[in-house]
């Protein structure tokens, strides 16, 4: 039970990354904005080097991880074809 709750939270994490980014950008906020804020946790947090059963567990999908996706996303949206 503990395991389907933390995986059901990890993914309510990602759905709120992508919530956040799509915010902070129809707002005209910078794309990068998300990614600079999961740098900056990632930067304070004690360390995203779990194994994989602490990260099986963890309530919160790897901050390294959730960066990235979020540079990804952003450099796709600084890079779209304008319309």
């Amino acid at each position: 039970e503990m395991y389907v709750s933390s995986q059901f939270s990890q993914r309510q994490e990602l759905k709120a990354d992508e919530y956040g980014f799509k915010v902070t950008t129809e707002h005209g906020r910078s794309p990068y904005a998300m990614f600079n804020s999961l740098v900056k946790l990632t930067q304070l947090g004690p360390g995203s080097h779990l194994s994989v059963i602490e990260q099986a567990f963890s309530s919160h999908p790897d901050s390294e991880l959730r960066a990235a996706r979020m540079k990804e996303k952003a450099d796709a949206y600084v890079n779209k074809p304008a319309q």
